[in-house]
Formats: C-alpha cells, sequence, structure tokens
C-alpha cells in the first residue's frame, strides 16, 4: 500500500508550498500514533521470559518450546525435529577437533587432528550459501540428521575446516539487480529536479 501511495502523494503534493513542513507534520503523526508498538511488552503484556523461554532452548528446552508449532523460524525443509538443547559450535565434541575459533557469528576456523575421516557436526542450519574448505579446498557440505545441521566427512590428518557463509549466486544477482535499481530511480529523480528547476 505504501508503494503504491506515495508515487501519487509525491504528484498530488509536488505543487504545494508547504510541502516540507507537511512532510515533518506527517512523520511526527506517524511516530507519535504508532509509538506504543515500540513496547511490545506494553502492548501485549510480554516480557522478555515469555519469548526466550518459548524460542530459545537455554539451558534446556522447556516444553512449551518442544511443543511450538508457530512458523517463528523456517526451518530447512530436510529438518526432522527442533534442536532440545543449545549445541556447541561443534557436535559431537571429540578428540579430534583441537580448536573451534569463532571469527564471527557465522564464520568458524576449526582445528582438526585425527588418525582417520570422521563426520562433524556443525551448529548452523544447512540452507543455501554455507561453504566448508579443508585448507582452502572446498568439501561437500551434507544435510545432517534430524536437525538438518551442517554436516561433513572429514579426511584424516592435520588440517584446519573453515566453515563460512556467503551469498550465493542468485541472491547476490538481485542484491546487485536492487542497487541498480535504487541507482536509476535516484539519477531519474536528480534529473527531473534539475529540469525543473532550469524552468
Amino acid at each position: 500500500m505504501t508503494s503504491f501511495l506515495t508515487p501519487i502523494f509525491l504528484i498530488v503534493f509536488d505543487d504545494l508550498k508547504f510541502i516540507k513542513s507537511l512532510g515533518l507534520l506527517l512523520i511526527i503523526i506517524v511516530v507519535g500514533v504508532s509509538f506504543s508498538y515500540f513496547k511490545p511488552a506494553d502492548f501485549l503484556g510480554r516480557m522478555d521470559n515469555y519469548f526466550l523461554n518459548r524460542y530459545i532452548p537455554y539451558p534446556e528446552a522447556s516444553l512449551e518450546y518442544g511443543l511450538l508449532n508457530e512458523e517463528y523460524l523456517r526451518l530447512p525443509k530436510e529438518n526432522e525435529m527442533r534442536p532440545k538443547s543449545n549445541y556447541p559450535t561443534v557436535f559431537p565434541e571429540n578428540s579430534r577437533v583441537k580448536e573451534v575459533i569463532n571469527l564471527n557469528s557465522l564464520d568458524s576456523l576449526i582445528k582438526i587432528e585425527s588418525e582417520e575421516e570422521f563426520l562433524l557436526n556443525y551448529n548452523k542450519y544447512n540452507f543455501p550459501g554455507w561453504v566448508a574448505e579443508v585448507d582452502n579446498k572446498k568439501i561437500e557440505i551434507q544435510n545432517g540428521k534430524p536437525f538438518s545441521q551442517i554436516q561433513v566427512m572429514l579426511p584424516a590428518g592435520i588440517y584446519n575446516l573453515h566453515i563460512y557463509f556467503k551469498e550465493t549466486f542468485f541472491r547476490g544477482l538481485m542484491n546487485i539487480v536492487s542497487l541498480v535499481s535504487f541507482l536509476g530511480v535516484l539519477i531519474f529523480l536528480l534529473r527531473l529536479y534539475l529540469s525543473k528547476n532550469k524552468l
């Protein structure tokens, strides 16, 4: 609705003398009318514990968490069940994993030392965009059971496993399309403004 009405308002109000004052007034009205929505505890009567109990399985999953069927978080289609506890970055823990360095909330560097190949689970849902590399060489990511977590089969040896997230080709392409569209509209409005001022 906003996308539809905004251009109409621009056309209708374009010639008004007090357009800047009207815009400022509209901003004040919008903030004033919707101010109560910025306090969900007052509006819904729900404090932080309500959301923590339903959506965060820490230190252990509550009964409410296990029974919740709301689509609060979209899960991968291969997911069979929601985790019942807050798992560590890498599980199950074993002596082959020498160190886990969380570079940020999405990227991790894992130091491995193993005499045989083994299966490693990484505590993130396997959505498109995840990449796993053993010493800068890509390896295949599998869907782990039952959570559809990231799972990789690792070879024997001493090496670094790097797991990180990056945009897929399609999402990257759509980002470029969005940026080009935004710049195109900006240039169009700038040229329109300059042509009006020349007259």
